[in-house]
């Protein structure tokens, strides 16, 4: 049966008292009585960061009967998702490793990775990867929010760790108004369909810059319409205003009355 490790405070006191040292359940009783790790959770104890509660609180709860959730796998990964989301919000690669280690065949979650990219912390994810951890799933969520952060690096290295397609990297830096990253983006693939979906995701998110510097920059098939239903949608009443005032030849917009009475838009 696995025992609760002693308390470093209980064996130094019991050294003055050899007689009470030697009755083992006793030093086990009085570990029990003075651990403060029941009234402490994984998560924080990564927030201290201490791997040395984490174990204690790891240790306690294998103390419980076979049928209790705390010795459940669905909650260890739970406990383990937490404590890693928090080691990814710092960049402590240190602690992550430790938690890998004490919470064998549990799987990196997505809130990890995408605290990792949120902020801009390159040497956990490169971390990560080394671990061969999979990364396909990193998906569009970290992708946004590298761009979101203006975290430039972390977003090269993301794109040369996953098979995102690039029409969802230029769609959420054009939506984020990331002038930098459409024209990193367009360096390496300027076809049309890279480029129209800059000047969707633009008017997604009533990025003026951003189509201005595409429709001046590029040229686009003949006839080609922008479509403002997007725009209506979401409200951007200063961007359709514009687009009228300086692209009028290229805007077309469909029930464009009927979506904005749809979403409440007066």
């Amino acid at each position: 049966m696995e025992q609760m490790p002693e308390l470093a405070c209980v064996a130094v006191v019991l050294r003055e008292r050899p007689q009470v040292l030697a009755l083992a359940h006793v030093a086990r009783q009085l570990t029990l009585f003075l651990d403060f790790s029941s009234r402490w959770t994984v998560e924080r104890a990564c927030d201290l960061p201490s791997l040395h509660l984490v174990r204690r609180i790891l240790a306690r709860d294998a103390l419980e009967p076979p049928e209790s959730l705390k010795r459940d796998p669905f909650v260890k990964q739970w406990q383990f998702s937490k404590g890693m989301t928090r080691a990814a919000t710092v960049g402590n690669v240190e602690l992550a490793q430790g938690l890998v280690g004490l919470f064998p065949g549990c799987r990196v979650p997505y809130a990890a990775v995408d605290a990792a990219g949120d902020s801009g912390h390159v040497p956990f994810l490169l971390w990560l990867h080394a671990q061969h951890r999979d990364l396909m799933y990193l998906g569009y969520r970290a992708v946004g929010m590298a761009i979101d952060g203006d975290h430039q690096e972390i977003a090269r290295w993301l794109h040369g760790n996953t098979t995102l397609p690039l029409t969802q990297w230029m769609a959420h830096a054009a939506r984020t108004g990331n002038l930098e990253m459409v024209k990193q983006i367009l360096e390496v693939e300027d076809d049309c369909g890279i480029k129209m979906c800059a000047l969707s995701g633009a008017e997604y998110g009533g990025q003026e810059r951003i189509v201005a510097w595409v429709l001046e920059n590029y040229s686009l098939p003949d006839g080609y319409k922008i479509h403002l239903n997007f725009a209506v949608d979401h409200g951007h009443l200063a961007f359709l205003r514009w687009m009228f005032m300086n692209y009028k030849e290229v805007c077309r917009y469909d029930n464009g009355m009927d979506s904005a009475a749809v979403n409440g838009r007066l």
